[in-house]
């Protein structure tokens, strides 16, 4: 079975507890989840049904024990190392998501071949490109975000695999040739935003 669908909607679950958690709320039902995110409380339980997680039917769930429970099942119980490719625009606005601050994932070191030449101290290590192997000999991290451009993406993705990164999130527009034991997540701005043009502008003709 091709879990990735239920994966993304415990991680939405998850952030849906957190939520809750901080609020200092104690026990929710699937329904207080679903008017957090928007997914129907049947599917809710469906998902936590699946990966084994039991709620009772008055008292519903214990917000810090599933939400722990979600952890566990996404590895998101301990620190998670993650490495930048790329340190442009992009590179230097993901450094800067409040996300990583707040939860396990940390990007504790990019690679930018203009490292000599940055206008400002980085808030993390940037190395150059020919340190990468060196790096990830002496820091065993698994995942990486490519933020390069398209015509080195391959050959970076290449390099880092062949250094035991196995996790990847890309944000170039190449489709890159992947081994069967990794697993890359493309993101496409420019494919999501005229996804959300193209929904805009049929709300409007529907008026």
């Amino acid at each position: 079975m091709h879990f990735k669908n239920h994966v993304t909607r415990l991680s939405q679950y998850k952030a849906a507890l957190q939520r809750l958690d901080n609020n200092n709320v104690e026990r929710t039902h699937a329904e207080t989840i679903s008017t957090y995110i928007g997914i129907p409380a049947t599917q809710i339980r469906k998902d936590f049904s699946l990966f084994g997680i039991r709620g009772n039917k008055r008292g519903g769930y214990n917000v810090k024990d599933l939400l722990e429970e979600l952890k566990n099942i996404l590895g998101l119980n301990r620190d998670i190392p993650v490495i930048l490719l790329g340190y442009g625009n992009l590179g230097k606005a993901l450094t800067r998501y409040q996300g990583f601050h707040e939860g396990c994932v940390r990007i504790v070191a990019a690679f930018d071949p203009g490292v000599g030449v940055l206008s400002s101290q980085p808030p993390i290590p940037v190395y150059p490109p020919a340190s990468i192997p060196k790096f990830l000999k002496n820091n065993p991290v698994k995942h990486a975000i490519l933020a390069v451009p398209n015509e080195v993406a391959q050959a970076i993705f290449d390099e880092l695999y062949e250094n035991g990164v196995r996790g990847f999130i890309n944000f170039s527009t190449v489709s890159l040739n992947v081994p069967e034991d990794a697993y890359v997540n493309n993101v496409d701005l420019e494919l999501e935003l005229e996804t959300v043009i193209y929904y805009t502008k049929e709300s409007k003709n529907k008026v």
